[in-house]
């Protein structure tokens, strides 16, 4: 008798389906859904911090540099006072492209020599610092690098810078439309601290009145 050969396991009924092997593939689709969801969140957290962060150190650099600009000028100045060149006078000295020294009362070729040695940094920036007698009452800069960013010392808000510019020292950031019209918020900030110059000795007359 011929053993029966069982090839019930070799036959597949084609109207049957086999089972389906698709939770592995589920369960890594939900996670990948929730990691991006997380990364998401995250990237949505820390974005604006990091950007606020760098315009926060960018501004504080400039500023920072022009606490250095502050210090240079007034060294500059005790060195023309010592060699019996400095005159009192209220005006403003400048490196900025297109603009020149205002209402100087002496050749200032001398100065902008002397100033350049203790401001090392003078051809990262552009600079101005308004002179009120011997003395040095405001200094801003301009990161040529980051222009968005304008630096001034002091830049604490009391009546007496407002009288040199409105600007306070807080962070500057340029719209499109002035990156796209060449206009150059650092010059204004100069033209503004020359035109207020012209009336500081009115003012302190009406103060030596009262």
């Amino acid at each position: 008798m011929n053993p029966t050969n069982d090839y019930s396991e070799l036959y597949q009924d084609p109207a049957r389906k086999p089972p389906k092997q698709h939770s592995g593939c589920i369960i890594a689709l939900i996670v990948m859904l929730v990691l991006t969801v997380i990364l998401a969140v995250l990237a949505a957290i820390l974005v604006p911090a990091m950007i606020g962060y760098v315009r926060k150190s960018r501004t504080a650099n400039a500023n920072n540099a022009a606490r250095q600009c502050h210090r240079a000028a007034q060294s500059a100045l005790v060195d023309l006072d010592e060699a019996g060149t400095l005159k009192k006078g209220s005006y403003i000295i400048t490196n900025i492209p297109g603009e020149s020294d205002y209402n100087a009362p002496y050749n200032t070729a001398h100065l902008h020599n002397m100033f350049d040695i203790y401001f090392t940094e003078d051809e990262r920036y552009d600079y101005f610092f308004v002179v009120e007698g011997t003395t040095v009452a405001y200094a801003a800069v301009h990161d040529t690098d980051h222009w968005d960013y304008i630096g001034v010392y002091p830049h604490q808000t009391d009546a007496h810078e407002r009288k040199v510019t409105a600007y306070d020292g807080t962070e500057l950031i340029i719209s499109g439309n002035e990156r796209n019209t060449g206009e150059n918020p650092f010059k204004d900030l100069f033209r503004n601290a020359k035109d207020t110059l012209k009336t500081l000795p009115d003012d302190e007359e009406n103060e030596n009145e009262d």
